[in-house]
């Protein structure tokens, strides 16, 4: 596309050029009229070759070889022909200046040609007004042609950019929005392997070290190990199943609420821990059903979270208490444990559980603590805030 045009300008030239050539000499130069004609048809006729290269160069040829013929020939030549070319290549492809240039050059040009040309008697001064004014609306046309093109041509390559800008942040928000759903279902793969894993763990020590003391207990051992792996893998079968939905809202059905949290407590009650659990309405109850449903599975992952790292982490003797307090800015979830709570920090501060949950609750402009507690154990809390939620 960049080439070719320009080929095919100079061909075009060059043919033109000895088509005028041949028709204003006859290919003879004899005499110095023939070579001034010959000089004046080549500046006009053959730098049409470079008019979408060098546009503003090939105006400024094609006007001296005007005012050549202007000041030494008597006759009008056939080339001619190049100066409305000229003037339309300098408004469609030239600069700005270009532009005005060749409008200004072509007529002064008509000026020049209605005087020397054209009789200007009082008896023909009718006559020499129309010349001009055709030539100016021939100057006129030709610019106006070219600014048109120019126009089109302009508005066409910014279309065309704004359909490659907007393609291409299309592009960045759909891997965006596929980094986002890669993170939410490791989030959800981590909370549910990392808690049942650590449920069926615990209760897998427990059952073998009762097995031959208190038979009855690694019998309910092994029911809860076979209950929560049948769970975990309900939850793992419903999350796979949602990655193969083709609609959004297949992805918003199968998600915990609040009120799936003594569920939750109970399973890490079977594992041995001892849960305690207490909700603080300091605010009207309402608040919580009017709570989204993505901040309730928030506070249920979180509350996972919490647990499992009780579990795996806070010892043998340890005890836990989950608090979710209703205040007046926002909900708060608090889940404390009485073990290890160093051990617990420099564990799981590297983990993805707790960054998971970090950003779970960033996304609703809430915040986390998690670290050790000042009355002994590891204490996480999370507040999501009202006011991110009703904005």
């Amino acid at each position: 596309m960049t080439h070719r045009p320009w080929w095919l300008d100079a061909f075009l030239a060059v043919l033109l050029w000895l088509v005028v050539l041949m028709l204003s000499t006859g290919l003879r130069w004899t005499d110095d009229v023939s070579r001034v004609t010959a000089l004046a048809v080549t500046l006009q006729v053959l730098p049409l070759a470079v008019r979408r290269k060098y546009p503003l160069l090939m105006l400024l040829l094609v006007a001296a070889g005007c005012l050549i013929q202007i000041a030494a020939l008597s006759t009008v030549l056939p080339s001619q022909i190049a100066v409305p070319i000229a003037i339309y290549s300098a408004a469609s492809h030239g600069s700005r200046f270009a532009s005005w240039l060749g409008l200004g050059l072509g007529l002064l040009g008509a000026v020049l040609a209605t005087i020397v040309y054209a009789p200007v008697a009082r008896t023909y001064l009718p006559q020499s007004v129309l010349i001009f004014c055709a030539l100016a609306v021939i100057v006129g046309l030709c610019w106006l042609v070219g600014e048109m093109t120019r126009h089109r041509r302009e508005m066409v390559a910014t279309l065309n950019a704004r359909a490659e800008r907007l393609e291409r942040e299309n592009q960045v928000e759909r891997e965006l929005a596929a980094a986002d759903e890669r993170n939410r279902v490791a989030r959800e793969m981590h909370d549910i392997v990392a808690h049942s894993l650590s449920v069926m763990i615990a209760q897998a020590d427990g059952g073998r070290y009762a097995i031959d003391t208190h038979p009855d207990l690694a019998k309910q051992s092994l029911e809860t190990i076979a209950s929560t792996g049948r769970g975990a893998l309900t939850e793992m079968r419903t999350l796979l199943g949602i990655l193969r939905q083709d609609d959004d809202e297949a992805a918003l059905r199968p998600a915990h609420t609040l009120a799936d949290i003594p569920d939750l407590l109970r399973n890490a009650e079977q594992s041995g821990l001892k849960v305690d659990f207490q909700e603080e309405h300091l605010r009207d109850s309402s608040s919580r059903h009017s709570l989204p449903a993505g901040a309730q599975l928030t506070l249920y992952r979180a509350t996972q979270e919490g647990l499992t790292n009780v579990i795996k982490h806070a010892g043998p003797a340890a005890s836990a208490r989950v608090i979710i307090r209703w205040g007046v800015d926002g909900v708060r979830l608090i889940v404390r444990d009485n073990g290890r709570g160093g051990l617990t920090a420099s564990t799981d501060s590297l983990g993805q559980g707790l960054r998971g949950v970090r950003e779970r609750v960033e996304q609703f402009g809430g915040t986390v603590f998690s670290g050790p507690d000042l009355a002994g154990g590891f204490r996480l809390e999370v507040l999501v805030p009202y006011a991110r939620l009703n904005s």
